[in-house]
């Protein structure tokens, strides 16, 4: 997976680490230029993908340390509403949510978002089964931290 771009001020192409990222095999992120982690931040990110060049503008419109982050995601035919809410559920574990809202912007992002309807349940089982190899990317990386 590609390190974290929340701490530092500049451009630079991340190569992931996880042969199950492939989409995610190179691409360009510039970063956010504020001071600290808040609200406002934005990224834009342009890779490959499918074929064709992507270019995608990520802003942070919510942000309470520890249990909420909130996105707006912009591409050209796109918008989308990201949130992820974590909730403790002991003193070891937490519990994730991701919350998701796309909105077409044209007649082809239509045409994409009404195929997908018709393969949610597949496109739900990649998404959990990438969101929790990721969790577990996290997860080792903060006890070899620690």
């Amino acid at each position: 997976m590609p390190r974290s771009i929340l701490s530092s001020n500049n451009c630079r192409i991340s190569k992931a680490t996880n042969p199950t990222h492939y989409a995610l095999a190179q691409m360009l992120i510039c970063e956010d230029t504020l001071a600290e982690k808040a609200t406002g931040m934005t990224w834009n990110v342009s890779g490959d993908l499918r074929g064709k060049r992507r270019k995608v503008r990520i802003e942070l419109t919510e942000y309470r340390p520890d249990n909420l982050l909130k996105f707006f995601v912009k591409s050209s035919g796109i918008e989308a509403f990201a949130t992820m809410e974590s909730m403790a559920l002991t003193r070891k574990q937490s519990r994730i949510k991701v919350t998701t809202v796309l909105k077409p912007k044209t007649i082809s992002a239509r045409l994409i978002l009404q195929s997908a309807k018709l393969a949610k349940n597949r496109m739900n089982r990649k998404f959990n089964h990438r969101f929790w190899t990721y969790a577990n990317y996290i997860e080792n990386n903060y006890n070899k931290s620690r």
